[in-house]
């Protein structure tokens, strides 16, 4: 069912959204995103901002920085055929596009980060300013890194420690069972398994 219905993901590969507005150091924006892009030819490396200046700015410091990397190839290929840079005319809709993408990794690099919480809702790990880069979180800060990818944060999460956690049990009622029979044995009836139907129809203790 994964890919039909919002169960399960498969993380990765990586990618970064960098939400950021015309307070942002360009070359700490384009260093951040080659953290990423040097990953995988696969990653995606985007930043979103309101600033035009700062849409323009990174990319120049991007190719100043790129020679200098043991990992240029691969950052280099990663840029060229996933990388995309997006200005919005508003922080309103840079936020709903951000929320569009919905990556695993957003960065948010403006001058009030932490007032842009609450109006955003799908990203995997959320990084708030300058100080908090993703490699943070990937190598030292302790958050989680195994993160929903591929817009799957629009309904998940990612791994936390309840995952490896064998907790889940039931205890029905015979009322409780009596409810819960016909709604099972319907769902049973779509997908053609008979004897998971009988299974539940012998719980309605029918009168």
């Amino acid at each position: 069912m994964y890919g039909n219905v919002g169960i399960d993901f498969l993380a990765g590969p990586t990618e970064v959204l960098l939400l950021a507005d015309g307070t942002a150091d360009p070359a700490l924006v384009a260093t951040d995103l080659l953290a990423q892009a040097e990953h995988d030819t696969d990653s995606r490396p985007v930043p979103i901002t309101t600033d035009e200046t700062l849409a323009r700015e990174p990319m120049d410091e991007l190719d100043a920085q790129l020679p200098d990397l043991r990992t240029e190839d691969v950052a280099r290929e990663c840029w060229a055929e996933n990388g995309e840079v997006i200005v919005a005319d508003t922080m309103a809709e840079a936020v709903d596009l951000t929320d569009g993408y919905a990556m695993g990794h957003l960065q948010v690099v403006t001058a009030d980060p932490r007032a842009l919480m609450d109006d955003l809702h799908n990203y995997g790990s959320l990084f708030l300013g300058e100080g908090s880069p993703v490699v943070f979180g990937d190598e030292a800060a302790g958050t989680n890194y195994g993160l929903p990818t591929l817009e799957i944060s629009k309904y998940s999460g990612g791994i936390w420690v309840g995952t490896y956690l064998e907790v889940t049990h039931q205890e029905a009622t015979e009322e409780g069972a009596a409810f819960l029979a016909d709604h099972a044995a319907a769902i049973c009836e779509i997908e053609g398994t008979q004897a998971h139907r009988l299974s539940a129809e012998a719980r309605r203790h029918d009168e």
